[in-house]
């Protein structure tokens, strides 16, 4: 869960002013402010300003730098990890980090209601004096270190949020579904360290947020969005256009990234009676006509998924290649299974039709879901799109209360840990992060001897037995990747060279400044 670290020379066009807020436009208000609460990118993008770890990733380079901890050591059996707290290191109130605040953080993320608890759970901490934390485990694992490095601290005196952290920012104020603003502390604790030099230089920062991305866009173009990255290929492609981006005002950037997009597609509820046979949900899959979709709707801007993992990973499965669009063949399926066409145009067995419903709280994914739902009307599925808010739809999918929802699970770039999202242990757990209620023995083996592994060779190999298996069980419909960050800002900021080889849309602005 490491957060990563930017480190790389910037040319500026001259000294930070301190003086104006920034403004960004977040894609959604996040379910918490709070990583470790809601491990999504929205909250991801909060915490990396307002929290630290206790050390940091080279986003160049991957290696480990220190933060929090000024130091750290590694048992030879891989199972005690020790760390020494660096002892310059206060909370944005002035007060110091101790290891009893370390403990703190860690106790929040191994308790049952948390989204993390099963990542953390094999550890316990112990902390012998205020500048030292022992980490135990009997589990040796390759990314033990880095999961610990990248846990993000808070104060013991919050147990609730909002919560006190060390980082160069604090929360003034925010308005749930609307903006978060967030205010540079005076003096940072870690502004001087190497990794910060012309980092973080805006006095205030605001996320703001919309029901949709129409009225973001049309803010940023009125010079009320300073930062506007874009995740809809049609704002991208269509939206961004005008005077002042033809008169140069406005600049457009599109850099290549290594970090992984993540696993996108539409998440079956496992749980229903309706999705338990996966020939159902391949038949559903091939009515889902993503070649099309990208090319109609998404301007080719990405690329089809054939797995779980991003195709430019090493771990993805070559055998595997993306599902075709084959509607005869789903018919052919549907009825093997018993399904018949009745007189009201639908499928039906056993006085049912077939029916089912996908939660929208992404206005834009109307446009392609619109199209899935003509394709499966045509061979007698009926399809019901529910149009919600985030904040809605995050209850519902906690609740478990859904048929098919958008999701996007995020991935290393050494993927593990497969256990949190597919584990047979987390499927009825609720809040997990296993929210389809996927179980399967085989992938429960493959996903421990992934995380055992220290042989990169051999872990690609797992890796990849464990994507040919979920893709055969098909848990989702994959949807697209791609491996750009594209971002529009107003030319009115020195800005790094280039992007980081492992930035995202979320924290690709540190090193900018007025």
């Amino acid at each position: 869960m490491l957060q990563s670290l930017h480190v790389f020379f910037l040319i500026f066009f001259s000294l930070p002013t301190f003086a104006q807020t920034f403004t960004v436009a977040y894609p959604a208000y996040p379910k918490s402010l709070w990583y470790f609460q809601s491990p999504d990118e929205s909250a991801l993008g909060v915490s990396e300003l307002v929290l630290e770890p206790l050390c940091e990733s080279h986003l160049e380079t991957r290696e480990l730098l220190p933060l929090i901890a000024s130091s750290w050591k590694v048992s030879t059996d891989q199972k005690i990890f020790t760390f020494k707290l660096n002892p310059s290191a206060k909370f944005s109130d002035g007060s110091p980090v101790t290891s009893e605040d370390v403990k703190h953080s860690f106790q929040m993320l191994i308790e049952p209601a948390s989204p993390l608890q099963s990542v953390y759970s094999d550890f316990q901490a112990e902390v012998p004096d205020p500048q030292t934390v022992i980490f135990k485990t009997s589990k040796p694992f390759f990314k033990n270190l880095e999961k610990l490095c990248g846990l993000f601290i808070v104060s013991k005196k919050t147990a609730k949020p909002p919560f006190l952290g060390s980082g160069p920012y604090r929360i003034e104020s925010f308005e749930q579904g609307e903006k978060i603003i967030l205010v540079k502390n005076k003096n940072p604790w870690a502004q001087n360290l190497p990794q910060n030099k012309g980092r973080f230089n805006f006095e205030k920062i605001l996320l703001r947020t919309a029901a949709d991305a129409a009225t973001l866009i049309e803010l940023f173009k009125k010079g009320e969005i300073d930062y506007f990255p874009f995740l809809s290929a049609k704002v991208w492609n269509v939206d961004a256009q005008g005077a002042s981006f033809e008169s140069g005002k406005i600049k457009k950037l599109r850099a290549e990234v290594l970090t992984p997009s993540g696993t996108q597609g539409l998440a079956f509820n496992l749980r229903r009676p309706l999705f338990q046979d996966k020939n159902i949900r391949h038949a559903l899959g091939y009515l889902y006509n993503r070649d099309r979709f990208i090319k109609e709707l998404y301007y080719s801007e990405y690329t089809p998924m054939s797995g779980l993992i991003n195709s430019q990973s090493p771990y993805h499965s070559k055998k595997l290649k993306p599902q075709e669009f084959r509607p005869q063949l789903a018919t052919e399926i549907f009825q093997k299974s018993g399904w018949k066409m009745g007189s009201n145009g639908y499928l039906e067995k056993k006085g049912k039709i077939f029916e089912f419903e996908i939660l929208v709280a992404n206005p834009a994914a109307l446009r392609h879901l619109t199209l899935f739902q003509e394709d499966c009307k045509k061979v007698g599925v009926k399809v019901d799109l529910k149009s919600i808010d985030w904040a809605t739809r995050t209850k519902l999918v906690e609740d478990r209360q859904f048929d098919l929802v958008s999701v996007k699970f995020l991935l290393d770039t050494d993927p593990a840990e497969f256990g949190a999202t597919w584990g047979s242990s987390e499927a009825d757990k609720k809040g997990s992060l296993n929210l389809t209620g996927y179980a399967n023995p085989k992938v429960d083996k493959l996903a421990k001897e992934i995380d055992a592994t220290a042989s990169k060779e051999k872990r690609i190999k797992l890796v990849q037995k464990l994507e040919e298996t979920l893709a055969d069980d098909m848990p989702l419909i994959l949807e697209w990747e791609q491996s750009v960050l594209r971002i529009a800002y107003w030319d009115r900021f020195s800005t790094p060279l280039k992007v980081p080889k492992y930035s995202g849309w979320y924290d690709a602005f540190h090193y900018w400044s007025f």
